[in-house]
C-alpha cells in the first residue's frame, strides 16, 4: 500500500524542498509557488469534470492531493497519521447518476471555497487555519474519488511511480529557470490502465 506521506515527502526531498519537521513558516516564494499548484491542479480538475473525462479527472485528483499535501509537509503541518486518503475500489468506476452541471458547479464551488480559505489563512498567518482547510480539502477530493468508483490506491502508485520516473541518479534535473525537467527514464502515468484494468478502455 502506497503511503501519501512518505511518497510525497520522497519526491520533494528529491526535488531539494524543504519539509519543516516542526510547524512553521518557509519563505512567500515557496508558499506562493505551492499556491500556484493547488490552484492549477483544482482548475485542471474542473475541467476534466465537466469533460466527464474519467482518466484526466482520477489523474488531477491525485495531483490535487499531491500538491496539497506538499503545503503541509512544507509548513509541518502534515498530519502523517492519516492513512485513509487514498480509497480502493471494488466498483468499475462510473459517472455517479446526477446532475452534471449541478454536481460540477457545487464540487467547483467548494474547492474554491477551501483555496480561498487556505490563501487567506496564510496571508493572516494562522498555521492552525492552513491545516483545517488543506486537510478538509484533501478529505473533499477523496470523496469525489469514492463518488466517482476511482481506486485511488492504483492512481496513485501511477502518479508516484511517474515521479519517481523525472530523477536521474537520484536528483532532479532542473532547466536554468529552475523547472524540473523529465529524465531519461521518465514515463507518464499509465492512469487508464490503473482505473479500468489491462486490456479495458473508459
Amino acid at each position: 500500500m502506497n503511503d501519501l506521506w512518505t511518497d510525497v515527502k520522497t519526491f520533494n526531498a528529491a526535488c531539494g524542498v524543504r519539509l519543516r519537521e516542526t510547524s512553521g513558516w518557509v519563505s512567500d516564494e515557496e508558499i506562493a509557488l505551492a499556491l500556484r499548484l493547488i490552484k492549477e491542479e483544482r482548475d485542471e480538475l474542473l475541467v476534466a469534470l465537466v469533460a466527464r473525462n474519467m482518466v484526466e479527472a482520477a489523474d488531477a485528483i491525485a495531483d490535487s492531493l499531491y500538491v496539497r499535501a506538499g503545503l503541509l509537509l512544507r509548513l509541518g503541518l502534515a498530519r502523517t497519521y492519516i492513512h485513509d486518503l487514498l480509497p480502493k475500489s471494488t466498483s468499475q468506476p462510473m459517472w455517479a447518476d446526477f446532475d452534471a452541471t449541478h454536481t460540477m458547479a457545487f464540487i467547483g464551488d467548494e474547492l474554491e471555497l477551501y483555496d480561498r480559505r487556505i490563501a487567506e489563512a496564510v496571508e493572516f498567518r494562522s498555521l492552525n487555519n492552513v491545516d483545517v482547510e488543506v486537510h478538509s480539502s484533501m478529505y473533499h477530493l477523496t470523496g469525489l474519488a469514492m463518488l466517482l468508483h476511482l481506486p485511488m490506491d492504483r492512481v496513485w502508485a501511477e502518479v508516484q511511480n511517474s515521479n519517481m520516473s523525472k530523477l536521474f541518479d537520484g536528483k532532479v534535473i532542473r532547466r536554468a529557470d529552475g523547472k524540473i525537467q523529465k529524465g531519461p527514464d521518465f514515463r507518464p502515468p499509465e492512469i487508464e490502465r490503473a482505473i479500468f484494468g489491462e486490456g479495458m478502455v473508459a
